[in-house]
């Protein structure tokens, strides 16, 4: 009894502090030499209407084409260049779309998602001579809303859209060769306003997929992550 009083207390203990930061310790950081930049984000970005109910609620996504990942890598690969000039940042191969499946499964309760993968990502360090990974994932804030990656569109009425914003809600952890968490950056995430009269969007959200209004949203969605993504190392002291 005893035993799973302290088990629940130590999982309930986890849960709550999860959002806090750790940045890497000084003999943690030491040890690394080479690193990596795992990307498990999805590369279809949510795209997501609340209404004054959820009967009004719509869903959709905008699919853009590897610039979700390719610009989270680039981004880190590039201040990490600056930050840590005498880290090499290695470019490694991995079954994306394999590890967000295990990522997200809800077969289990843990601290934290990347514990299901601990093993695959100590395979991936293994297997390519590092000392450590950033883990990129996205994330659902629990009194928020806004999926992930993508956009959101929040109304008052029946008719037309008031608020709309491009957010990139991710998370950031550093992984020893253990497949181990030894850094977490902070919560917060940011999110860039969106004009709906200025972008043409109506009420609808089956009526907000013309060709120009995705390239805006495109655009608008990859200033965003850029930004997220460096406010997120910029936490980690990075």
């Amino acid at each position: 009894m005893k035993k799973l009083l302290l088990a629940l207390c130590t999982v309930s203990f986890l849960l709550l502090t999860g959002c806090a930061a750790t940045r890497l310790t000084d003999e943690a950081e030491k040890q690394i030499k080479t690193i990596a930049v795992i990307s498990l984000v999805p590369e279809k970005a949510n795209y997501e209407k609340i209404g004054l109910t959820v009967f009004n609620n719509e869903r959709g996504e905008i699919d853009m084409g590897d610039q979700i990942n390719s610009t989270i890598e680039s981004v880190a690969t590039k201040r990490l260049a600056v930050a840590r000039p005498t880290w090499k940042v290695a470019t490694v191969s991995y079954d994306r779309a394999a590890l967000i499946k295990r990522l997200n499964a809800t077969n289990m309760v843990m601290a934290y998602n990347e514990e299901r993968i601990e093993k695959e990502l100590a395979e991936i360090i293994r297997a390519n001579r590092l000392d450590a990974v950033i883990v990129v994932s996205a994330y659902k804030p629990e009194n928020s809303h806004g999926d992930g990656v993508g956009v959101l569109l929040r109304t008052l009425n029946v008719s037309s859209i008031q608020n709309a914003y491009a957010h990139s809600n991710l998370s950031l952890k550093i992984m020893d060769p253990k497949g181990q968490i030894i850094a977490r950056s902070p919560a917060q995430s940011t999110s860039r306003r969106i004009d709906p009269a200025a972008y043409g969007i109506g009420y609808s959200l089956s009526g907000n997929f013309s060709p120009e209004l995705i390239a805006r949203l495109r655009a608008d969605i990859t200033e965003n992550l850029a930004q997220t993504v460096n406010q997120k190392l910029e936490g980690l002291g990075m």
